[in-house]
This record gives C-alpha cells, sequence and structure tokens, in this order.
C-alpha cells in the first residue's frame, strides 16, 4: 500500500468480528508455517508499520483499537510514575 492509498478505517465494518479459531489458526500455525525462521521479523515490521498507519495518542486509544481489530482486550495491569521506567 502506497502513502496514497487509503487506509481501512475500522467504522467501515461495522460490528463484523473474526472468530478468535481462525485468527489463531492464522497467527500461530499457518503464518509461521509460511515465514519459518522470518517470522519474528515480518511480523515485528509489520507492527511498526500498522503503528505508523494509526497513529494513537493515548492509552484508551490503544484499547480501543485492540477491541476493534478483534486482538483481544487490554488491559492496564500497573502504572509507573516515571515513563523512563519501562
Amino acid at each position: 500500500m502506497t502513502r496514497n492509498e487509503t487506509c481501512p478505517q475500522p467504522e467501515h465494518y461495522g460490528d463484523a468480528t473474526v472468530p478468535a479459531f481462525g485468527y489463531e489458526l492464522i497467527r500461530n500455525l499457518l503464518i509461521p508455517e509460511l515465514l519459518n525462521k522470518e517470522t519474528a521479523p515480518i511480523l515485528y515490521w509489520s507492527g511498526r508499520k500498522l503503528a505508523r498507519r494509526y497513529p494513537l495518542e493515548n492509552e484508551q486509544q490503544i484499547i480501543d483499537f485492540f477491541t476493534r481489530a478483534g486482538w483481544g482486550h487490554l488491559q492496564q495491569v500497573s502504572q509507573s510514575k516515571n515513563k523512563n521506567d519501562v
């Protein structure tokens, strides 16, 4: 996808969902089988590309994005006073 093309937006899909079983098959069985030892670098690269295409400004936007993408529900379990303590 080039920069001039539009990215799909979550609101275009309404309440459509992907069954967790189908997602798990693709993510944990098919992709590693196809990509073999390149799985980790390609998933890292693709995650980085998604983060650049869909910039999120705060924790709530990240939680909402994961929910809309069908990637599960994120929940903050702890918070540091200093962001450099990550």
